[in-house]
């Protein structure tokens, strides 16, 4: 009987043993940043030091990562309105053509082969402002604000009235399509269709920009940079 109650005890020793000798052994997993270590089995450890740091560098490179592609829009869209004033000098109502390769470079969505009139808004600086294709004109444009999100699409003649994030209703709007501004910086590019270049720069400068303000004598033609 003694030599019954011995021999179970030994099992039960072995047993714990056994099972204490798989519970401490550390378990590796071989992962895409490399092999990550946890104390005990994967479900039920916990990792190591030396996985934790590893994790949460991994987290880190994520995160600048994603911030890097989110900001895209919006660093390009910074970088256009600062070329455009310090290289170009540009002012409101000024239309810079951009119709080769080179002059396109560093622009996210415009296409390589297509005649641009593009320009900026500041409407912080000029407040409600009006963006005129007069009659007779064919041309198709696009508004976008400073996250490259789209504001409104001008294709038809008409006279664009963008207001500034916040700004009052005016009173005086009939003839204008009225149009509410998420930011002050907007970005407006123009196609215009025409045979030769020459006659696109032509049409261009009949594209007009000016204050509302200014709505009961606008400039006769825009200038081209």
């Amino acid at each position: 009987m003694e030599t019954i109650k011995h021999l179970k005890h030994a099992t039960v020793f072995g047993l714990l043993l056994a099972f204490a000798s798989t519970a401490m052994a550390q378990v590796k997993v071989d992962t895409r940043i490399g092999v990550l270590e946890f104390t005990h089995d994967f479900e039920n450890g916990y990792p190591t030091d030396k996985t934790i740091a590893k994790l949460y560098d991994e987290m880190d490179f994520q995160r600048a990562t994603q911030a890097y592609i989110w900001a895209i829009p919006i660093v390009s869209a910074a970088r256009w309105h600062q070329l455009d004033r310090e290289d170009h000098g540009a002012k409101l109502g000024d239309i810079i053509i951009r119709s080769t390769f080179d002059e396109r470079l560093g622009m996210l969505t415009i296409n390589n082969d297509t005649f641009y009139a593009a320009f900026d808004l500041h409407l912080d600086e000029s407040g409600p402002t009006v963006i005129e294709i007069p009659k007779g004109i064919k041309a198709r444009g696009s508004a976008l604000d400073m996250w490259q999100r789209p504001i409104a699409s001008m294709a038809k003649p008409g006279k664009y009235l963008f207001m500034p994030p916040g700004a009052k209703e005016l009173k005086d709007t009939k003839g204008f399509t009225v149009l509410k501004s998420p930011q002050n910086g907007v970005i407006v590019a123009i196609r215009l269709f025409a045979k030769t270049d020459k006659e696109k720069e032509q049409l261009s400068k009949k594209v007009l920009i000016y204050p509302y303000s200014k709505r009961n004598y606008p400039p006769k033609e825009s200038r081209l940079i």
